[in-house]
């Protein structure tokens, strides 16, 4: 199995749009690039060389052999295509690299007044102990509130915050799509992400893409066929408005490994009760899981239960700790060019939901087996579209872990 680490360079503006979330007549646009995003503006370059992308009016000189129309769907289709993860926003280095970054867990907290200027703490692991995190900032007092926004994993382990993404307002005239003229008092806007609005920070957004070996060969072919050569990257447009010159940019790909767990798993046992008999773990969500329940329906957690419909695996006796847990939900929706229709709107958990689950310690291999394959594989359906991902026992849970609440007892 092959790990990439994906880069995307914005080279101008870009709207990356939330389907049929948005208003009739504004286009707003998400902070990060899905999976499917790229995904799909790779296999509708490939298909229409291909001469198989049935919605597409673009007539492409090149065809395509029966060899390329099965890489093609090796690549992209079947019960095991590659895994097109979510690319979330973090700054362009000088040298070209990028830090990692993820959503911030729903169990971070900052000072409201101050946010990131004062210490960001997370507080799992004081709901784990059954303890009471503070109700106030520890270097101000003042009150502290869920912290939304991008952390930034530094390559010396240490941990930074990415703002949301800046944005510049772009008002558009309508067109007639009969007369393909302008529409007499009709409006839009689209909001755009600027890449550039502080010269020593560019905007890049940057995730991990997992497929086999065969795979990854096979799109290193079509990425070099059909897709332009630039900067060590490849040009392609995403999101909404390419055709008004909008959605440039420049993707880069580089193999990586896949990160080990058990030092992370021992790790997050430090200060916790009872580790005699059991053993702690949790699964922090990266990117939206859609899983089903017993009844077909889209689930809001991730018990016992649905994990072993989907994995295999699973302790028999695997417990959820309903205290730790805490979850967030969206719709998702989205553009499927393919069919060039909408996508369905479904109910999903959201990114930073964290679960936390404890097993009996003599089960350690059988959860470190968990782990490795929530990790390589992902969970729940979809996955192709880079939904599923998560990342256990996450070192920012205990780096910032917030201090307990310390009460007088006498008042």
């Amino acid at each position: 199995m092959i790990r990439l680490k994906v880069m995307v360079e914005p080279q101008g503006p870009l709207i990356l749009g939330k389907g049929m979330d948005s208003a009739q007549n504004v286009r707003e646009s998400r902070d990060y690039i899905a999976g499917s995003v790229v995904r799909g503006a790779l296999a509708q370059t490939i298909l229409e060389r291909l001469h198989r992308h049935s919605t597409s009016r673009r007539q492409m000189p090149l065809g395509g052999t029966s060899e390329e129309q099965n890489a093609f769907e090796t690549v992209f289709m079947g019960t095991s295509p590659a895994r097109f993860g979510y690319l979330y926003p973090t700054y362009l280095q000088r040298n070209g690299t990028v830090d990692e970054s993820f959503p911030a867990p729903v169990t971070t907290r900052a000072c409201k007044p101050h946010t990131t200027q004062h210490q960001v703490l997370d507080t799992l692991r004081v709901f784990l102990r059954r303890q009471l995190p503070p109700s106030g900032c520890p270097q101000c007092g003042e009150r502290i509130e869920r912290w939304r926004g991008f952390l930034l994993r530094l390559s010396d382990g240490e941990y930074d915050y990415c703002a949301r993404a800046p944005r510049r307002p772009l008002v558009r005239v309508g067109l007639n799509r009969w007369t393909e003229t302008a529409e007499e008092r009709i409006l839009y806007v689209l909001e755009a992400i600027v890449p550039r609005a502080e010269p020593d920070k560019p905007l890049a957004f940057v995730g991990h893409w997992t497929m086999s070996e065969k795979q990854w060969q096979q799109l290193q072919v079509f990425l070099e066929r059909f897709f332009l050569r630039e900067s060590a990257g490849y040009r392609l447009r995403l999101g909404s408005a390419r055709a008004r010159g909008l959605g440039e940019v420049i993707l880069h790909c580089e193999e990586t490994t896949f990160p080990d767990v058990s030092p992370r798993l021992d790790a997050f046992q430090n200060g916790l009760p009872d580790t005699e008999h059991y053993l702690y773990f949790s699964l922090t969500v990266r990117s939206p899981v859609l899983v089903y329940d017993e009844t077909g329906l889209p689930a809001n957690s991730l018990t016992p239960t649905i994990l072993r419909s989907y994995l295999p695996s699973v302790p028999d006796k695997l417990e959820l700790m309903e205290h730790a847990t805490f979850v967030e939900g969206e719709s998702l929706s989205g553009w499927s060019q393919a069919w060039g229709l909408p996508k369905p709107v479904t109910s999903v958990i959201a990114a930073g939901s964290v679960f936390t689950y404890r097993v009996p310690k003599s089960e350690e291999d059988a959860v470190l087996n968990l782990l490795t394959a929530i990790e390589t594989q992902g969970l729940g359906e979809r996955r192709a579209e880079g939904l599923g991902d998560l990342v256990a026992c996450d070192p920012f849970h205990i780096s910032h872990e917030s201090p307990m609440e310390v009460r007088d007892n006498a008042t």
